[in-house]
């Protein structure tokens, strides 16, 4: 596996991690048939576990069933050469028998799932009883400390003060107010593998107020900025309707579709669009089904 040399690869989300990682893995399985006894896999959710369990799986038995491959094409164009003696097929074959007839060595897991193993591997050292049980309660604990947090704000906090700004902007927008469960739901942000996987630098920036004061400014710079076009664009898109006799009936959606959707809009209610609408936009048919046969494309 090459003794010393390790390999990092840095990617952000949906990049291709798991097929890098997949190709990486079988590439050593082909140099070595047991070597899955000693790799250590590890990801940061138990549905990314099985999804790279599976992709080894999936493409070890393409490859035994001599199915075009890209990973293998890749290790061999890498290498130079088949990996072993025999055809990469066979050698998948061997592999997939031995994994299955020893799955339980055959590990990818979560990085939670490895530091207990660890832990309960040197209970003793650490003076803990072989039989302990290990309760991860996340929700609770950050319950409380948002609890506390809000209960201990002061005058001229920084951060009550964002709060109390933040507040002033859902009640502008007609929403309810519930700022520990809005905090609540937003620091579970930092659990999710997106949030695990942003540079250190991110990271930093993220944690000083006043970065996430700029940043919210631009952000509401740009959806007021979407906001205003939209609704003109919308009042624009009537008024050629319009010009040209185009009623409703003869619009996807009949009454309560195309047309309505464009008035909304115009109005300044910014909503997800209709179901017929959504279709209309993914088709690129706004015709009504039954529609006058005359209506032509007005764009």
């Amino acid at each position: 596996m090459g003794e010393g040399k390790i390999i990092k690869y840095t990617a952000s989300a949906g990049s291709g991690k798991t097929y890098t990682l997949t190709r990486e893995y079988i590439r050593y399985l082909l140099e070595n048939p047991t070597a899955y006894r000693s790799i250590l896999a590890v990801t940061f959710t138990n549905k990314a576990a099985a999804e790279m369990k599976r992709r080894i799986l999936d493409e070890l038995a393409k490859i035994a069933a001599g199915e075009k491959s890209s990973i293998l094409d890749e290790i061999i164009s890498a290498s130079g050469k088949p990996l072993t003696g025999s055809s990469p097929g066979e050698d998948a074959k061997m592999i997939l028998s031995a994994i299955l007839s020893d799955y339980s060595r055959f590990s990818i897991g979560t990085i939670d799932s490895f530091f207990q193993k660890v832990f309960r591997a040197f209970a003793r050292e650490i003076g803990v009883q072989t039989n302990f049980n290990l309760y991860l309660k996340h929700n609770r604990i950050l319950k409380d400390s948002i609890s506390g947090m809000v209960n201990n704000l002061t005058d001229g906090d920084a951060l009550r003060e964002w709060l109390v700004s933040y507040a002033g902007r859902l009640f502008d927008e007609g929403k309810r107010i519930n700022l520990e469960k809005s905090i609540y739901d937003l620091a579970h942000t930092v659990f999710s593998e997106k949030y695990k996987l942003l540079p250190e630098e991110a990271k930093t920036k993220l944690s000083e107020l006043d970065n996430i004061r700029v940043a919210i400014s631009e952000l509401e710079k740009s959806v007021s900025l979407f906001e205003t076009t939209l609704k003109r664009m919308s009042s624009e898109a009537l008024e050629i309707i319009d010009r040209n006799g185009v009623t409703d009936s003869m619009l996807a959606g009949g009454e309560n579709g195309v047309g309505q959707y464009l008035r909304t809009l115009a109005n300044g209610t910014i909503k997800q669009p209709f179901v017929v609408v959504s279709k209309s936009l993914e088709n690129n048919k706004w015709k009504a089904s039954r529609g006058d046969t005359s209506l032509v494309d007005l764009a």
